[in-house]
């Protein structure tokens, strides 16, 4: 009996690692792509840059870490969960793509900010969507932190290094939150959600700003 209780006691941890490993494993193909046998300084160095790219604007990294959150908070179906980091990575992917061969998108740095608003109040206030909404939304903001990212890509930066690079820096962030939050969530959800009300007014401030 004793050995059944542990038993069910590990396993949401060992879910936990599941989730994240299969979710890394999607993009391990990136990565080699971004390594070809440490043969060209120049696509490691694009690497490095896309890699560490989402950690160096406070816009973006929030704006990852939050929607992590959401999805730890509100979703509890390991696909849905997967679907809508998958969504956020796929739109990146589409706007710095966009970025890249010159296309226009109007209001970039505005809707950025106002990302962190709305991924802030969906976690203040744990509202749960339905799918499609879940993902428009993800994807509908994503576009425009891919669509920065790739008009910020350094002049000397190779291309497909630089993309593979932020998409893993990206899918680090989203699944840090997303394990922060499985973490906090069956004791501190109040921490979760005044994260997100913080992160919510902050960007109110920066909209105020800008």
């Amino acid at each position: 009996m004793q050995q059944a209780n542990q038993t069910l006691i590990n396993k949401p941890h060992t879910t936990n690692r599941h989730f994240i490993f299969a979710t890394i494993s999607l993009f391990a193909p990136a990565w080699a792509f971004a390594h070809p046998g440490h043969a060209n300084d120049l696509t490691h160095n694009a690497f490095y840059m896309g890699v560490t790219h989402p950690f160096t604007g406070i816009d973006h990294l929030l704006a990852m870490l939050t929607t992590g959150l959401w999805v730890a908070l509100t979703m509890t179906s390991r696909l849905q969960q997967a679907s809508t980091l998958m969504a956020f990575l796929v739109a990146m992917l589409i706007g710095s793509v966009l970025s890249m061969q010159g296309t226009h998108l109007p209001a970039v740095e505005p809707f950025i900010l106002l990302s962190l608003l709305v991924f802030g109040l969906l976690v203040a206030t744990a509202v749960r969507l339905p799918n499609w909404i879940a993902f428009g939304i993800t994807a509908f903001f994503a576009l425009f932190h891919g669509f920065a990212h790739g008009n910020e890509m350094p002049a000397q930066a190779q291309a497909m290094g630089y993309i593979g690079g932020f998409l893993i820096g990206t899918l680090a962030l989203l699944l840090a939150g997303t394990y922060a939050g499985q973490t906090l969530r069956p004791h501190a959800s109040w921490a979760i959600r005044t994260g997100g009300a913080l992160v919510a007014a902050y960007g109110v401030t920066l909209l105020g700003l800008a």
